[in-house]
């Protein structure tokens, strides 16, 4: 997904974190809060931070704290179905030969693909972006920009366009 710019004012960004959360109950433990299923990194491929399992002020760190946000959009379940924020499922991948769509596999069980969000001089900037979660044997986690989202592209742009007012 191409980045996309959109001025602080214009963008909801309060329905966007809840939507994301209301995604994220269904993925993080009920002891936790929904936002520790949420990170922050300094900069892009840095390991990530993750917030208190009790919760965290995400839009504080954004607006306030200039962090780099990463907002989950999707994440693959155990038949390589993509179940994602827009309350939609995606694939498995070769379920898509007939619109065209990759047959590769986009992520793994411990991976999410969604939105680096940083705000930068009264812009919310939006980038596809890949929360790596590694592994005891593999790289460290890490989040990185992911430029193409494949059979997501279209619907991860249609969710962020919802939340730009007027």
């Amino acid at each position: 997904m191409k980045e996309i710019r959109i001025q602080l004012e214009c963008f909801a960004s309060e329905g966007f974190l809840a939507r994301t959360l209301e995604f994220l109950r269904g993925q993080v433990s009920p002891e936790l809060d929904p936002s520790f299923g949420m990170v922050w990194v300094h900069s892009i491929g840095d390991v990530p931070v993750f917030g208190r399992k009790s919760g965290w002020d995400v839009l504080s760190a954004l607006k306030e704290e200039g962090k780099l946000v990463f907002f989950p959009f999707a994440h693959a379940d155990a038949d390589g179905t993509l179940t994602c924020a827009d309350g939609n499922t995606y694939g498995p991948a070769s379920d898509n030969e007939a619109s065209g769509e990759s047959e590769e596999t986009l992520i793994g069980l411990e991976d999410s693909i969604g939105f680096l969000v940083q705000i930068k001089e009264e812009a919310v900037i939006i980038n596809s972006a890949i929360h790596a979660g590694g592994g005891c044997t593999g790289p460290a986690p890490r989040v990185d920009l992911y430029p193409d989202c494949g059979l997501l592209e279209k619907p991860m742009e249609k969710f962020i366009r919802s939340f730009v007012k007027g």
